[in-house]
């Protein structure tokens, strides 16, 4: 013998409106929300690309010297 199946668990069963019903369409992405300001923040300064560039072009100097030297 089986043992009967319980009922529906109460929290488990969709509340909200008629099983048919759909909910309703989200916006589109045009009215995501209010445009945000432009944040100087999040740019790169020239400083800090002109001191990876120099660290790049010191580092590529040592490797040639190197190079040279071990020759």
């Amino acid at each position: 013998m089986t043992a009967p199946q319980p009922g529906p668990d109460p929290d488990r069963i969709p509340r909200g409106g008629p099983p048919a019903e759909t909910p309703p369409g989200e916006g589109s992405l045009s009215e995501a929300g209010p445009k945000q300001p432009y944040d100087r923040v999040k740019r790169w300064g020239a400083i800090p690309c002109l001191l990876i560039t120099v660290l790049f072009i010191l580092v590529i100097v040592v490797l040639v010297i190197l190079v040279a030297v071990g020759t």
